[in-house]
């Protein structure tokens, strides 16, 4: 018979995490038949059968039991009441003690009777004050051992024995080692090897004096350290990227080697040395330089080996690099050249706005997904699509009969808004949504005050096949093309489900294809990641066209692919990869030779899985690749610079001035979650025989993002705005995620490129607002005719979610320093204008002003980072001596600007007046094939039919 003699029970409160208890036992021992526990021991009693031993260093799983919930957590374990569900933190420690030796006797009791209960010591050491709960496994060099301070070996060796030891001795470092050999020191060496952290199951030795601890292996040490406040981060410097150093450097510049090294010191010393990039490497070694040499990124877990300096940082690893760079850190803005962040109300649509397109001065189109959507239509049902108004922020329903989720959207020549494709039919609400993967939708802009809605006819206006996520793209002729996607929703593609085509709007006969789709290589090459591509309409008549790492020139005249170099470093810039991309604004300055932008994304394998990314540690990429699509250009290759920081799923939106904003999106992530970093990477190249030649140009932002959207802006700079640091595109898939989101770690503050400065002074935040709101997967941002920004969505959910990351029905205004400026303003705008053709606006502009432009710019059609159409293109202007009336000259010729609607800005002095929109062309529908449009209808299947996938 069992005889139990239960100790008084000490109930603590785990200050390292918040809401917990531990239960100690300090006593002659607790006596269990003969065997008694004579040492102070922290001790749970666990229902084998009905929960788990809360074991060391484990991942947060939960698991049940009455009446407690537990959560496993490193060296504790979390305790909640099942059935009440508040914290533990909710109750009295005077409760607690009250209510824990009943628990034990219960618990103890239910053991003996049902014979299948386990008693378990816990493996964390009493630790020493100061010394942190945290450990590391990593490799001890078998030629210089990692910590040189003092050792011993004792056939009882324990943690806490060992971790006592090295603190009374005044050293800043423990570790164990072969289950009886403990180590101290004050530094921790990388020679030979050492110091790289491993997996903790690589320490899988028993401590020779405690069986339930784990004492490293052989040339495995289980590390713990003395908690140090980690030397701060030099101010106007951001951790970018881990990449991989080979033998031709990352940085070119000074380098030193030091045992107190970590990544301020590094910083420090670099930027004395006038570099504004710097890395750490090997735990001891720092470099820096101006220019990154050649750069191979990969995961930040690879950049794990402890600062010599500092073990609870990390600098770099074994031939991997981290990466700072320095940038005009955010300020509170301030002054004349402050951008200003207003709310613009609520949209009442799921996710405020995950498909948008400026349709006029005062309206704009919005197109969600069918669920429980708060804004509702004449019948009662939820809405998904509406007309937003850009003056008073508020929605008019519209009413959509197929499904228009992850659909694509262009303007044709008649100046009437078509958006293509969508999602499988979907049954919520009491409302049965038909398929709208074959989906046309016609959409008329009317003013405000207007009752225009969206029309849909599927036995007559219908794709050829299902496309769910496509990009489409507004030709010289004024129909347009619709390329890619897949033919049911998944968050990737594949062999199975991919569309390698491509098809038109209104049907051609064209290549041999009457009417049909038209197949694509390019497409069955790009596989996985190909949805939603970058695709612009070129001066040449010819696409670019980008998806996963890879791009093309499409003669689609004669169904001919040009491949282009692959962005560098592996740079992924699509779904779920979502990068920001614009085509820089079209000049005389610059012959109107294009040339392409694509900054963040990620580096991330499109091998993995989407659980095996990580949502809060992939990190996205800072690079920015960028190229101009000429001979010269495509031969040079990408050009690379860096933004300030790695962003996913953000927007690129070009400002009336030429610059371009970058807004939103993530720092980790792919359209997925936390720890899998964006890409910080901005790839750029001019598209002309010379532009190809020289090929892509790559620069880093400052951060990583991905999930962002590029803005132009009037003044020719590029806003890169909304996204994340970490993870992907979609929801439910990766590892870590927060709710749903595969991405995480949002970027809340935006940057501003300007292409026309040197390399390395591209990129600011300077006088940028933060939000507080984060922008993730299904977020947009686009330029309004004021020339603010409008930005809204975001929503990593199946359906409307209150809890991280909420959908997000919020709507802010971004507003540049020239809304508050004075002006100019303009009249007399022709409602349209020919090809080549000449006309006269009255301005009034500053007298002292030196630069005026005229810019003609399409809005485009917004949704997933894709900003389908975005333009910018300088006209021919004269100002009269006078000043007060600028003669200007209609763009070229049709392959320069699509004939369709556009929006005039007057710039003087990168000050943009308020836009007014004009049709460019004759206003003509585009050209119909009759032939073509029976020859599609007759070999393609009505969608509308009845619910399918």
């Amino acid at each position: 018979m069992f005889k139990f003699d239960f100790p008084p029970i000490n109930v603590r409160r785990n200050p390292l995490a918040p809401g917990t208890i531990t239960l100690l036992f300090k006593s002659k021992g607790i006596l269990w038949g003969n065997w008694a526990l004579d040492v102070s021991v922290i001790l749970l009693i666990l229902p084998f059968g009905l929960t788990m031993l809360c074991s060391e260093r484990d991942s947060l799983t939960d698991y049940y039991y009455y009446p407690d919930n537990i959560k496993r957590h490193p060296s504790v374990c979390t305790v909640y009441p099942q059935y009440e569900k508040h914290a533990f933190s909710d109750i009295s420690l005077e409760a607690l003690r009250s209510m824990a030796q009943p628990l034990i006797h219960f618990l103890l009791l239910a053991l003996f009777f049902h014979c299948s209960w386990t008693l378990a010591i816990s493996a964390a050491p009493i630790l020493p004050t100061g010394w942190s709960s945290t450990f590391k496994c990593i490799i001890d060099s078998s030629t210089s051992r990692v910590l040189s301070g003092r050792s011993f070996t004792s056939g009882s060796l324990t943690l806490d024995q060992c971790i006592s030891t090295c603190d009374q001795g005044g050293f800043l470092y423990a570790g164990a080692e072969y289950g009886s050999e403990c180590y101290c020191g004050n530094s921790i060496s990388t020679a030979n090897g050492g110091g790289a952290e491993v997996s903790a199951s690589e320490c899988s030795t028993n401590c020779t004096g405690n069986s339930q601890q784990k004492c490293g292996a052989s040339y495995r040490m289980t590390l713990y350290s003395k908690t140090m406040a980690a030397s701060p981060i030099p101010s106007g410097w951001n951790k970018s990227f881990c990449t991989i150093d080979q033998s031709t450097r990352v940085l070119g510049g000074y380098t030193y080697k030091d045992n107190s090294m970590t990544p301020g010191n590094c910083i420090t010393a670099c930027a004395q040395h006038n570099s504004t990039l710097a890395g750490v490497e090997n735990g001891n070694e720092c470099y820096c330089g101006n220019t990154v040499i050649r750069a191979y990124p990969t995961k930040d877990s690879d950049c794990r080996i402890a600062c010599a300096g500092d073990g609870s940082q990390y600098c770099g690893g074994t031939s991997r690099l981290m990466v700072y760079i320095k940038v005009l850190a955010p300020t509170a803005p301030t002054g004349p050249d402050a951008w200003t962040l207003k709310a613009g109300g609520n949209s009442g649509v799921l996710s405020v706005m995950t498909h948008v397109a400026v349709a006029t001065n005062d309206t704009m189109l919005v197109i969600d997904r069918k669920e429980n959507n708060p804004l509702l239509k004449a019948d009662g049902k939820p809405a998904w699509g509406a007309v937003w108004n850009l003056q008073s922020n508020t929605a008019r329903p519209l009413n959509l009969t197929t499904h228009s989720f992850c659909s694509s959207g262009n303007f044709l020549s008649n100046g009437t808004l078509v958006n293509f494709g969508g999602h499988p039919f979907v049954y919520r609400n009491g409302e049965l949504v038909s398929d709208g993967q074959q989906g046309v939708r016609l959409f008329n802009p009317c003013p405000a005050s207007g009752n225009c809605d969206i029309y849909e006819n599927p036995t007559r206006i219908r794709l050829t096949s299902n496309r769910w996520y496509p990009t489409s793209a507004r030709l010289h002729d004024g129909s347009v093309v619709i390329i890619g996607g897949m033919t049911i929703a998944d968050w990737t593609n594949s062999a199975s489900v991919n569309n390698p085509s491509y098809e038109f709007f209104p049907p051609k006969n064209i290549n041999g294809y009457n009417g049909l789709q038209i197949p694509s290589q390019f497409f069955k090459d790009t596989l996985p990641h190909n949805t939603y591509p970058h695709v612009y309409a070129l001066p040449n008549k010819k696409l670019f066209v980008a998806a996963n790492n890879q791009a093309m020139l499409l003669d689609w005249e004669k169904n001919v692919e040009t491949r282009l170099p692959n962005f560098p470093n592996g740079q992924r810039v699509v779904y779920p990869m979502n990068a920001a991309g614009v085509l820089l604004p079209l000049t005389p300055g610059n012959n109107y030779t294009p040339e392409v932008l694509i900054c963040g994304g990620s580096h991330i394998s499109d091998t993995l899985r989407g659980e095996q990314i990580n949502a809060q540690q992939d990190y996205a990429s800072a690079q920015c690749s960028r190229m101009v699509l000429d001979s010269n250009g495509i031969a040079g290759g990408w050009k690379v610079e860096y933004m300030p920081e790695p962003r996913v799923l953000s927007d690129g939106v070009l400002l009336p001035n030429g610059k371009i904003l970058i807004i939103n999106g993530g720092r980790t992530g792919v359209a997925d979650a936390r720890q899998d970093y964006a890409s910080a990477q901005c790839s750029r190249m001019v598209i002309d025989s010379a532009g190809i030649a020289a090929g892509w140009k790559v620069e880093y932002m400052p951060e990583p993002r991905i999930l962002s959207d590029g803005v132009l802006l009037p003044n020719g700079k590029v806003l890169i705005i909304n996204g994340g640091r970490t993870g992907a595109a979609g929801y439910a898939n990766a590892q870590n995620r927060i709710g749903d989101s595969n991405a995480d770690n949002p970027t809340f503050t935006p940057l501003l490129y300007d292409p026309a400065l040197p390399v390395g002074q591209r990129f600011t935040q300077a006088n940028m607002p933060t939000s507080n709101i984060g922008r993730l997967y299904h977020s947009v941002a686009t330029l309004l005719p004021s020339g603010a920004i409008l930005i809204g969505g975001s929503n990593p959910n199946d359906d409307m979610q209150t809890r991280p990351w909420a959908s997000e029905y919020r709507v802010e205004y971004l507003n540049p320093p020239y809304m508050s400026a004075t002006r100019p303003t303009y009249t007399g705008l022709p409602a349209m204008v020919n090809y080549g053709t000449t006309f006269s606006i009255s301005v009034s502009i500053p007298a002292s002003s030196n630069s005026v432009k005229v810019i003609l710019m399409d809005l485009g059609f917004i949704t997933h980072s894709v900003h389908m159409d975005q333009k910018a293109v300088e006209l021919v202007s004269t100002l009269s001596a006078d000043r007060r009336t600028l003669t200007i000259v209609g763009p070229p010729n049709a392959p320069i600007y699509s004939p369709g609607p556009g929006w005039i800005f007057v710039v003087v002095d990168d000050i943009p007046s308020v836009a007014q929109r004009l049709m460019i062309g004759t206003g003509a529908s585009p050209p119909k094939d009759d032939a073509a449009i029976a020859n599609m209808l007759a070999k393609t299947a009505n969608p509308i039919s009845g619910p399918h996938f």
